[in-house]
């Protein structure tokens, strides 16, 4: 909506019509702009999907390796996984 809205809208009149918070839009923006590569200072929804996956793996494998199955992890602070 904002992205395609020409001029482009201020940003407190738009939090006004959809009932947000104008840093939730701030930063929905600045995420639509990563995503469409228009910035390179964000990761891009991907990027940070994979990076949860990958921290997730990482935390399964330390966790099976120091021999703890379904037990307390301090690493993550939550019970490994299997």
């Amino acid at each position: 909506m904002y992205r395609a809205a020409e001029p482009k809208p201020v940003i407190r009149r738009m939090v006004e019509e959809l009932g947000v918070h104008h840093e939730a839009l701030r930063n929905w923006i600045r995420q639509a702009e990563a995503d469409a590569g228009e910035r390179d200072d964000l990761l891009t929804t991907e990027e940070r999907e994979e990076l949860a996956q990958l921290r997730r793996e990482v935390q399964l494998c330390r966790c099976t390796a120091a021999g703890r199955r379904r037990t307390w992890c301090p690493s993550s602070g939550s019970r490994c996984r299997r």
